[in-house]
């Protein structure tokens, strides 16, 4: 009964690709076409400069521009959460072969405030860092960072207002020991780098020995 409504559901509304936005076949287990897993990923990001970087490396897998925007926010806002299942496999293809991150303790995500996940229902970074905690066979906590603000959205601020609001917004959740142990921190979008260096900060105050950050998404950036 359960495939047949998932058949159903195919139907009424396809899948669509996270990058062209092309309607899929059912066949497809991801959503990315074939033509756009040749030409999706990044080849390189040269992170933000910080005053002081806490986290040792940083990946991400697309822009964050055009269609490929649209469908991500079609993900984060209007409840598409079978994407979850590509982004993860996208971010596991650029990690696989990275000693450093598939040797790692286990994955952590940025987390959201208690407002603002009542408000939307699910924690999009969450639902990415689990599904790539069964690819790559490391365990997700879920619950590792604390946000203990309910900051305004940052979208539309500077860097440096970036990291002024985020300064003081997240908390270690000390049941966890971390020390000496390398860190997984997932994130959707990579733009400033203000909330995953302040994340990564926290992580490093606890004990964390590195921590190797992933991202669904950068910004365009020439610095």
């Amino acid at each position: 009964m359960r495939r047949i409504f998932s058949k159903i559901l195919d139907i009424l509304f396809p899948k669509k690709c996270v990058y062209c936005a092309k309607k899929l076949d059912t066949q497809y287990e991801i959503c990315l076409c074939d033509e756009c897993n040749k030409k999706a990923y990044i080849k390189y990001i040269s992170p933000r400069q910080f005053e002081k970087k806490f986290f040792e490396k940083m990946i991400c897998t697309m822009y964050y521009k055009g269609t490929q925007r649209k469908r991500f926010l079609k993900y984060k806002f209007s409840n598409l959460k079978y994407y979850k299942d590509t982004y993860a496999s996208m971010i596991y293809e650029k990690i696989k072969d990275e000693k450093d991150y598939m040797s790692s303790f286990c994955i952590t995500s940025v987390p959201l405030s208690k407002e603002r996940l009542a408000e939307r229902g699910y924690n999009q970074s969450g639902l990415i860092a689990n599904i790539l905690s069964n690819f790559v066979n490391i365990p997700y906590y879920d619950d590792m960072i604390i946000k203990i603000k309910n900051t305004k959205p940052l979208s539309k601020l500077t860097a440096k207002m970036r990291r002024k609001i985020v300064r003081g917004s997240y908390i270690f959740n000390e049941n966890y020991d971390i020390i000496g142990k390398n860190i997984i921190l997932v994130d959707d979008i990579y733009t400033t780098g203000a909330t995953i260096n302040e994340c990564s900060k926290i992580l490093k105050m606890y004990g964390a020995n590195a921590v190797y950050c992933a991202c669904v998404f950068s910004a365009e950036f020439n610095d």
